[in-house]
């Protein structure tokens, strides 16, 4: 089953340099996802907490077709994902 970026939500802050460096790539690859700023969005940060379990950033929610989720929070694995379904 192949994601889309319609069921891609990047958690980030703007001055979080691991979340710069996932949203360059996110640039790059010439996706439109969803970007939720957990500084100053509380209910994103709720949702990243409640959902994922930690409030770190970067993290990438991935809403499956089959109503599964899935949370990414290292840096390095999400661009790994990014690139691999995307590129």
């Amino acid at each position: 089953m192949r994601i889309t970026e319609d069921q891609l939500t990047l958690y980030q802050f703007t001055t979080c340099p691991n979340c710069l460096r996932v949203r360059q790539v996110v640039m790059k690859l010439g996706m439109n996802i969803r970007i939720k700023n957990v500084r100053k969005d509380p209910q994103a940060r709720e949702e990243l907490i409640c959902g994922g379990g930690k409030s770190r950033v970067p993290c990438l929610r991935i809403n499956e077709k089959n109503g599964d989720t899935i949370w990414i929070y290292e840096s390095n694995d999400i661009i790994s994902y990014l690139k691999e379904h995307f590129a």
